[in-house]
């Protein structure tokens, strides 16, 4: 059989496993749409844009056009459903985000997400253990602090560490300035702060070695790179997120979910702030999903997972092409 059609069986295969795993843990799935009338307004995703023409536009042959959004992942549809008390959902859809092509990324892309109402995070890192040891089928997960991860990987305490020492130990790990700046979005260099230093260093130094042998799960990032979660009650440094990883590869980004209306309406302005100052349009923040937050009056958590990453390491390809039917190179 052509490796390409294996690969799509084992897919299908493991497709209907997780829909049989949420089916048994009697957890609701769902649809949203694909198209969505507001756009992500965060710096870093950059959404395909469409059009919606009425018929009375198109009879008088009319320019003016409503502009609609593929949507970069189901989450604020899935979380306005959440408000509305539907309870746990799961959902397995297609997003779209341009830009986003490589080893691991594809335009079109399959995300798995599910949502639990009165779960804290450790509560929902609990069930992705679960989901990891019955869909990946290993008998352990690791989980560890990013803090932890930090000092035992690259020896520095990132909640201390000052902007300087971050700095020098870019370059001890080989990262030249031109590779800090080019992988930082910013007028200019003098704006480089903790945090996209912390960024650059995990990903280019802790991440590759991270799950090589089991899954791991590192949990309470700092709360300043996790604006859409509930902060540590107990460290108002940390914020309640986790990201799965395994044989290097990032697998899913899952948090205690943030509900407070003024500050997720904040999150968004200060999203457009960055995006004006660096060139960027600036978009109109989601009311739909916003508004629904003044409804959400209880705790909840969720994470999003790449399906398609599940099905690279259960079929062990080294390329996003070698998973998909039609990747975008021969759509």
């Amino acid at each position: 059989m052509n490796i390409l059609f294996k690969n799509i069986k084992q897919r299908a295969e493991i497709i209907s496993s997780i829909r049989r795993f949420f089916l048994n843990l009697n957890v609701l799935e769902v649809e949203t749409p694909s198209i969505s009338n507001y756009r992500t307004t965060e710096v870093h995703l950059s959404s395909f844009k469409t059009h919606l023409v009425s018929e009375i536009e198109k009879k008088y042959h009319c320019k003016k056009k409503k502009k609609m959004w593929l949507i970069t992942s189901p989450e604020y549809h899935m979380k306005r459903m959440i408000s509305e008390g539907s309870g746990a959902i799961y959902q397995i859809c297609h997003s779209f985000r341009n830009g986003e092509i490589g080893n691991y990324h594809n335009p079109e892309f399959t995300i798995l997400e599910w949502y639990r109402p009165k779960y804290n995070m450790f509560d929902l890192i609990e069930e992705v253990i679960f989901f990891l040891k019955k869909i990946l089928h290993c008998k352990f997960v690791e989980t560890i602090s990013y803090r932890n991860i930090y000092l035992n990987v690259v020896g520095i305490d990132p909640l201390l560490v000052s902007k300087k020492d971050l700095i020098e130990k870019s370059k001890n790990l080989g990262i030249q300035d031109d590779v800090i700046f080019s992988n930082i979005n910013l007028e200019n260099k003098t704006e480089i702060n903790n945090n996209h230093l912390l960024e650059l260093i995990f990903s280019l130094a802790i991440e590759p070695v991270l799950g090589l042998k089991n899954p791991i799960i590192v949990y309470h990032y700092p709360a300043s790179q996790s604006q859409n979660s509930t902060i540590n009650s107990d460290d108002s440094r940390l914020a309640n997120r986790f990201e799965v990883f395994f044989k290097g590869l990032e697998l899913g980004n899952g948090c205690e979910e943030l509900t407070d209306f003024d500050r997720q309406k904040e999150i968004f302005e200060n999203h457009n702030l960055s995006r004006k100052k660096i060139g960027l349009s600036v978009y109109s923040i989601d009311k739909f999903f916003v508004n629904s937050l003044k409804k959400t009056n209880f705790l909840y958590s969720g994470i999003a997972i790449g399906v398609d990453r599940l099905v690279m390491i259960l079929t062990n390809s080294k390329n996003i092409n070698n998973v998909l039917t039609f990747p975008i190179k021969n759509s």
